[in-house]
C-alpha cells in the first residue's frame, strides 16, 4: 500500500463519528467473531486463541457491560475518539483484546502489529477481514485499521497527532522510544511496561491436597508459567514458599514431582537457544552468594534456583524458559517489603480472603495489580496493570439540567 493510500485511510478513519459504548453493532460483531474462532478447527492447537473464543463470548460481554453500566448510571459517558495501540509482539491475541474493548467504548481504532506474525495471528485476521468483507459490519469496518510499519519516528508522530487515546503494549524501551513522538495537547495514554510476577504457596495447603488435586494445581501452574514459556509479564518466575523449614521441604518436594509429570505429560519441549539460555542462567547463578541450593542439577525442567535473599539484579536476570527462583519465608508479610514497582501479578494457592487483603493493605509504591488463584496468572481482564481500560477508551461528559 502505498503511503498516501495508507494515510488518506487513517484521516477516513479520524473523520467518523463515534459510535454509542456498547452499541448493538459492536456487540453483534463481537459474538460473530466468537463464534468464528470457537468453530474454526484450524484454532483448535492454539489454547490462547480458544481463550480469546470463551472472553468474547455473549456471556462474559454481558458480565462487563452490567459492571460498566453499574459503575457509570448516573453520568452521561461516550466514546473518547480515536484509539491508537501498539500491540507487542510476543502475545498474539493482545490486539484482540484492546481492539475490543476500544469498539464496545465506542472508538475508532488504528492497531500497529509486529511484523513477526505467528500463524494464529494471520489466522485470526484472516477471520477478521471475512468478517468485515459483509455488508453488515461496515460499521465496525470503517472504524478499524490494522497497520504494519517499520520503526520510524515520522510516522509514529503522525499518527499521535490524530489520535486521543494511545496505547503502548511493550517493553519498557518500546515505551521510551515512542513517547519521543508527543501526543496532541488533548489525548491521554495507557502504557503497560516490563513487568514480573511471582507465585506465592502455603506450604500446609500442598501438603493436605489429594493426588488428583495436586494434579489439577500442577497443570494450572503449567498453564501460567510454561504455556507462554515464561515470556508473559504474568507468568510467575519466583516462587514464595510460606510456612515452616520442615513444612515447606514436605510441599516442595511434593509440588515439583508432580509438576515435572505434567511437563512430560504434555511433552513440552523448548528450542535449542532456549535450553541454553537456561544453562548459562544456572552457571551464573550458581556464582551469587544470594544462592542457596540449586535443584536438578542436570539442568533438566524446572531449573529451580533457591536464594537467601531477593533483590532486583537478581530476579531481572531470570528469563524464564524453565527456570524458577525460589524463596522460603515465614509470615506472608514479609513478602510485602521484597516485592518491587515492577511486580504486576501474584499467583497464590491456600490463603484465605481475609490474608490476601491484609497483606494486599501493606503494600507500598506502585506493587501489584493482581492477585490471583494459581491457574488465573494469563486471564485478561478489561482490568489490567491498574487501568480501568473502558474507563480510559471513554470519557463523560458534564451533563446539567
Amino acid at each position: 500500500m502505498e503511503a498516501i493510500d495508507w494515510k488518506n485511510q487513517v484521516e477516513s478513519l479520524v473523520a467518523t463519528t463515534n459510535l454509542p459504548v456498547f452499541s448493538p453493532i459492536a456487540e453483534e460483531f463481537i459474538q460473530a467473531f466468537s463464534a468464528a474462532i470457537l468453530k474454526d478447527q484450524s484454532l483448535k492447537k492454539y489454547p490462547e486463541v480458544i481463550s480469546l473464543g470463551y472472553w468474547l463470548r455473549k456471556s462474559n460481554i454481558q458480565k462487563i457491560k452490567q459492571a460498566f453500566s453499574d459503575k457509570n448510571k448516573h453520568s452521561l459517558v461516550v466514546s473518547r475518539g480515536v484509539a491508537l495501540v501498539y500491540a507487542p509482539a510476543n502475545i498474539d491475541t493482545i490486539f484482540v483484546y484492546t481492539w475490543v474493548i476500544s469498539l464496545l467504548a465506542g472508538n475508532a481504532t488504528i492497531i500497529r502489529v509486529s511484523n513477526r506474525q505467528s500463524e494464529q495471528f494471520k489466522i485470526l485476521i484472516n477471520s477478521i477481514n471475512l468478517l468485515l468483507s459483509s455488508s453488515i459490519y461496515n460499521e465496525i469496518r470503517k472504524r478499524i485499521l490494522i497497520i504494519h510499519y517499520p520503526h520510524d519516528q515520522l510516522i509514529t508522530e503522525w499518527l499521535s497527532q490524530r489520535c486521543h487515546i494511545r496505547v503502548i503494549w511493550g517493553g519498557d524501551n518500546t515505551i521510551q522510544m515512542i513517547r519521543q513522538s508527543m501526543l496532541a495537547p488533548i489525548a491521554t495514554e495507557m502504557v503497560f511496561p516490563d513487568r514480573t510476577a511471582c507465585s506465592m504457596i502455603c506450604a500446609t495447603a500442598i501438603k493436605d491436597l489429594k493426588e488428583n488435586e495436586m494434579i489439577r494445581l500442577a497443570e494450572k501452574f503449567f498453564n501460567d508459567t510454561l504455556f507462554f514459556h515464561q515470556k508473559a509479564c504474568s507468568s510467575p518466575k519466583l516462587v514464595v514458599w510460606v510456612g515452616t523449614d520442615e513444612d515447606i521441604y514436605i510441599a516442595k518436594n511434593r509440588f515439583w514431582q508432580y509438576f515435572q509429570q505434567i511437563i512430560k505429560k504434555k511433552e513440552y519441549a523448548l528450542a535449542s537457544a532456549n535450553h541454553m539460555e537456561r544453562l548459562t542462567l544456572g552457571f551464573y547463578y550458581a556464582t551469587l552468594k544470594q544462592v542457596k541450593e540449586i535443584s536438578n542439577h542436570d539442568f533438566e525442567l524446572p531449573l529451580r534456583i533457591l536464594v537467601g535473599k531477593l533483590d532486583s539484579p537478581l530476579r531481572e536476570a531470570n528469563r524464564g524458559t524453565g527456570l524458577f527462583l525460589e524463596y522460603h519465608t515465614e509470615h506472608i508479610s514479609e513478602l510485602s517489603s521484597l516485592l518491587q514497582d515492577k511486580d504486576q501479578t501474584i499467583t497464590y494457592f491456600g490463603f484465605t480472603k481475609a490474608q490476601l487483603g491484609e497483606f494486599a493493605q501493606s503494600l507500598s509504591g506502585r506493587k501489584v495489580d493482581r492477585i490471583v488463584p494459581i491457574g488465573q496468572a494469563l486471564d485478561f481482564s478489561s482490568i489490567w496493570d491498574g487501568y480501568d481500560m473502558l474507563s480510559y477508551f471513554t470519557r463523560e461528559i458534564q451533563l446539567n439540567v
